[in-house]
């Protein structure tokens, strides 16, 4: 198919500012008519139009209520769903950055890590924009500070910050990055998680790529234009890695029923780790180690 360059007057390139793209997709999973575009100049991929602020407030929130305070038992499915990236999450905090250290969790949504981290002897705070998810955070990890926003903290500045899964979700990026920079002691690191668009079942599975975008994520970041960001928001990128948090028994849905694998499937797996761990292990070092993991780290430097 011939790429169609896009170009108008409207539209910028959430990066680089540029505006001519090429069109990836007419829709998003569940069908909604927006589309995915890639910057032909620093190649980064985003969806036209883009929502506005109060628009992803509301989703956020939105989503936010399938898991109410109420409903102890859907969090607590929810916290072991998320438990192999919350160690593995805490793991990585934990080789770099020494026990004492002050921690800022942007992004910290119910709370899994900051428990985690509390537990090991940080000094933790954590950063959600969700009403509902702060509230859950607090009763979750009790008696340590959350907040809605980076203002509103009575620390100022950070050994550490985490942004897990989150500049994915922002209108600017590059921004969000520069104001994290400004609440880094000096030295201080910043560690960032995205969904990887070099995942391979994106070129495996057609039915996974359709299912790929989706309205919450407004950018869709490889290691190469998430490098651009760091360096754009005048920071010192340390290390780049990759790690596979879906499992292999995600995988065979995706090759076997051409759909996710159902979420009580994964609570069952993660409640048995040792069920196959070599194939497991061999997998996801297989993808680690090619680039193609689900998701992509950066170590950065103040």
């Amino acid at each position: 198919m011939t790429a169609r360059i896009l170009r108008s007057g409207k539209m910028k390139c959430l990066l680089c500012k540029n505006t001519e793209f090429d069109q990836i997709a007419h829709s998003l999973r569940g069908g909604e008519l927006i589309n995915v575009k890639k910057c032909l100049k620093c190649g980064h991929v985003q969806l036209y139009p883009l929502p506005t602020e109060k628009e992803i407030q509301e989703r956020y929130e939105t989503a936010a209520v399938s898991i109410p305070q109420s409903e102890k038992k859907r969090l607590s499915d929810k916290e072991v769903f998320s438990l192999r990236d919350t160690i593995y999450n805490a793991d990585l905090v934990s080789s770099l950055i020494p026990k004492g250290a002050t921690v800022l969790d942007y992004g910290c949504g119910y709370g899994f890590f900051l428990k985690e981290m509390k537990k090991r002897k940080y000094n933790i705070s954590g950063v959600d924009i969700s009403t509902i998810r702060t509230a859950v955070a607090k009763k979750n990890a009790s008696k340590i500070e959350i907040k809605q926003n980076l203002t509103d903290l009575s620390q100022k500045s950070f050994d550490c910050i985490t942004a897990f899964h989150v500049l994915e979700h922002v209108r600017d990026p590059i921004g969000l990055l520069i104001t994290l920079k400004s609440y880094l002691k000096p030295g201080g690191r910043l560690i960032i998680e995205v969904p990887n668009l070099d995942d391979h079942l994106i070129s495996l599975v057609p039915e996974y790529k359709d299912f790929y975008w989706k309205i919450e994520h407004l950018s869709y970041f490889n290691a190469k234009t998430l490098a651009y960001c760091v360096r754009k928001a005048g920071l010192k990128l340390q290390k780049t890695f990759y790690y596979q948090r879906w499992d292999i028994f995600n995988l065979m849905n995706w090759v076997l029923r051409r759909a996710p694998q159902p979420p009580a499937e994964v609570v069952y797996f993660a409640e048995r780790p040792k069920l196959i761990s070599w194939l497991q292990n061999h997998y996801k070092e297989y993808l680690s180690k090619n680039k193609t993991a689900d998701a992509v780290f950066m170590v950065i430097k103040s």
